[in-house]
């Protein structure tokens, strides 16, 4: 079964217009009708959406978990079917080479026993084959370890680091837009990623577009994000450190990340709602909307900042009383608004939870949003 007839067979499931189903998404009537027909096929964050609306695992919805029978080239059929029959020496001996031919600069460096199909499980062992066991992870040591040499300041514009392998291991240009400590560990440890994971081939890669969010379309950039994520913000710390989204203090979320972890608060924040879900993260400067990540939040986002929202009170000037907290310098906003002050297409009962931080040395609002039950 294609992608196309798994939408419209879950949509039917459900017994949901395509109307009600693009309002889910925040997509039109016309995108969905050119997906079920597969006319055209959904991007990555539309397709988590799609997920999250369609209430199944983005897996089952895509082409990773439908078998044998989706691989059109007839090689790996034959591997896929003589897998499960080999004897697990034949397999370790098989993988083994596979690896070393693949990526042999780093062979024996992340683990050598050990297979995963995850970017956050590669995270994971690299951290124990090195034992890397404090935070912050320091990412620069661990070039070293696997042998790729760094040169800042590189005159790089539309990204902000590019990886070269080479015979004995990497050369990682980083772009003089990563001029902030934390923004340009994230993106070393996102190159990392590319290296470390074995099915990351290409001989370069341009790490990271320079927007400064963590949107990415391309399958193998949000990989590499998913293994930085892990390796300098690893899970069972974030989840001890934040329980949980609704008693999240911004502020004190801002601190952790510089103190503990030595990453921006966006990248934070972004992990948080990644592990928890059914949240949304808008950035807005001078009342205008710049970016919305929302891979796990069903509604459609306004396309600018209204009244009704907490965000609007510090875009308008509004927030002279609201007192500074002068350790992070920023000042936060909490409290239960209107759906319609950010999403599309709702009616007047509707409640979202609401935290927003403004960050007065940039003059702009981050804000979480929050479903309510």
């Amino acid at each position: 079964m294609s992608l196309a007839e798994r939408i419209k067979q879950k949509r039917e499931a459900l017994r949901i217009s395509k109307s009600e189903l693009a309002s889910r998404v925040g997509v039109s009537s016309a995108a969905i009708s050119q997906y079920e027909s597969g006319q055209r096929n959904p991007s990555h964050s539309v397709l988590l959406k799609l997920a999250n609306a369609l209430n199944v695992a983005v897996d089952q919805l895509s082409d990773r978990a439908h078998g044998i029978d989706n691989i059109e080239d007839s090689r790996l059929q034959v591997i896929a079917k003589s897998w499960p029959l080999m004897p697990e020496q034949k397999r370790r001996q098989l993988f083994d080479q596979f690896q070393a031919m693949l990526n042999p600069s780093i062979s024996g460096l992340t683990g050598a026993e050990t297979i995963y199909s995850s970017p956050a499980q590669y995270a994971r062992n690299i951290m124990e084959a090195n034992d890397y066991r404090d935070l912050p992870v320091d990412v620069e040591k661990l070039c070293v370890r696997l042998s790729v040499s760094i040169v800042s300041k590189c005159a790089i514009q539309e990204h902000e680091a590019m990886l070269v392998r080479t015979e004995g291991g990497a050369t990682l240009f980083v772009s003089e837009q990563a001029k902030y400590q934390t923004r340009r560990r994230f993106t070393i440890a996102h190159a990392l990623g590319h290296l470390i994971i074995p099915w990351h081939l290409q001989i370069v890669y341009q790490c990271r577009s320079g927007n400064g969010s963590f949107i990415e379309e391309n399958p193998q950039e949000i990989e590499a994000n998913e293994f930085a994520a892990e390796l300098l913000m690893p899970e069972p710390h974030v989840r001890n450190d934040v329980p949980g989204l609704t008693n999240l203090d911004l502020s004190a979320l801002l601190e952790l990340a510089h103190s503990k972890y030595e990453v921006s608060f966006s990248a934070l924040l972004h992990r948080v709602v990644l592990l928890y879900g059914r949240a949304a993260i808008v950035t807005a400067e001078k009342g205008a909307i710049k970016y919305d990540v929302s891979p796990s939040f069903p509604r459609a986002i306004t396309n600018c900042l209204l009244e009704s929202s907490l965000a609007y009170r510090f875009c308008s000037g509004q927030h002279e009383e609201i007192v500074e907290d002068l350790r992070t310098h920023t000042k936060c906003l909490s409290g239960r608004v209107p759906a319609s002050a950010w999403i599309k297409d709702v009616s007047e009962d509707e409640r979202l939870l609401e935290k927003t931080i403004y960050m007065t040395e940039f003059d702009r609002t981050i804000s979480l949003l929050i479903q309510q039950p």
